[in-house]
């Protein structure tokens, strides 16, 4: 009996330490056979992409308008979801201006165009009336054709007056036209212009509700303000262009970091890393180098040491990888490679 307890006790510890080492393995693995680990850099972890969200473009008639509202930084945003709101108070009253501008002008244009009909109906009837007395006058020239020359140099002068008078009417309608013309297109052009001020203002108004254009992690942009460095906040007007927020992808990290150059020999694109959290240090995530620069530059400004950047793509993704994070980098490589390269 005392055997059959003894190897019950010394199975379930075999199994416990099993368990344990497996649920390690997961957490903190090892090279992996055949793999020697080289070195290890320090180094932070980044998003492969990023979308970021600029200030909008907008009228300086509108003032400079503020941030309203920020999403909380840190929130996982899909595309379509607000993630800022500016102002719209100067852009609102441009609008409604611009509307009633609008409204007026078209009003102008309607009566406009009515005085005009008006005015050129004036001038046919007082044309008709030229063209009548001009009919007269020829009638009674030929009327007095048997009659002393100078009744008939009377009529004569008649008929050259009606028909000059004629021709005044004829082309006062035709400059009165043109006259016409130019102020319809510049009345016109003024509704133009009101209307693409109500378009802007409209646009305007739109463009200053900020919607993520893909998915990604709320990050607020960094700004420079009174000689110091800090992050947007409500409240701050910032020039068209300037970054408010920044949207890094989380479904894949990167670790950005830099080898010696008496190391960067040992490496090269496709090659293995294990990527580890200085936060977390138990987790531990596979990696691959993608990116080696081809010069190297100073480690740090009062640094003789040369460094080339490196971009190792980390394999998976967990909720716990942050942009910023700082990793260290693990390069490994086979015994084949090491002999290769010693």
């Amino acid at each position: 009996m005392m055997k059959h307890a003894g190897g019950k006790i010394i199975l379930i510890a075999a199994l416990t330490a099993l368990i344990s080492c497996g649920a390690a393995e997961r957490d903190e693995r090892d090279s992996g056979p055949g793999a020697v680990s080289l070195f290890t850099e320090t180094g932070h972890l980044q998003a492969v992409s990023s979308t970021g969200i600029v200030m909008p473009w907008y009228n300086w008639s509108y003032g400079q308008p503020q941030i309203t509202f920020l999403e909380t930084e840190g929130t996982i945003v899909d595309r379509g979801d607000v993630v800022a709101e500016l102002d719209k108070s100067g852009a609102l009253k441009a609008l409604e201006n611009a509307e009633a501008e609008l409204e007026i002008a078209l009003a102008d244009l309607s009566s406009m165009k009515m005085n005009q009909a008006t005015a050129l109906e004036k001038l046919n009837a007082e044309l008709r009336q030229r063209l009548s007395r001009h009919r007269q006058a020829r009638i009674d020239t030929q009327r007095v054709a048997y009659e002393s020359e100078s009744k008939k140099n009377i009529e004569l002068l008649e008929l050259e007056n009606a028909e000059i008078e004629m021709q005044k009417a004829g082309r006062k309608i035709e400059s009165t036209k043109l006259v016409q013309v130019q102020e319809l297109k510049i009345q016109l052009a003024k509704i133009e212009q009101t209307r693409s001020v109500i378009t802007t203002a409209e646009r305007a108004i739109k463009n200053f509700t900020l919607t993520a254009p893909a998915p990604g992690m709320v990050v607020y942009s960094i700004i420079r303000q009174d000689r110091e460095r800090r992050k947007v906040q409500v409240g701050d007007k910032l020039h068209r262009g300037r970054p408010i927020v920044q949207l890094p992808d989380m479904s894949q990290m990167k670790a950005e970091t830099a080898v010696n150059e008496t190391d960067i020999s040992k490496i090269e694109t496709g090659q293995k890393v294990l990527v580890r959290l200085d936060a977390y240090p138990r987790k531990v995530f596979d990696g691959v180098i993608t990116s080696i620069s081809y010069t190297c530059h100073r480690k740090n400004r009062n640094s003789s040491i040369k460094v080339f950047d490196v971009v190792v793509l980390v394999d998976g993704t967990d909720r716990i990888l942050k942009p910023g994070m700082t990793v260290s980098c693990e390069f490994l490589s086979t015994a084949e490679t090491v002999t290769a390269n010693p």
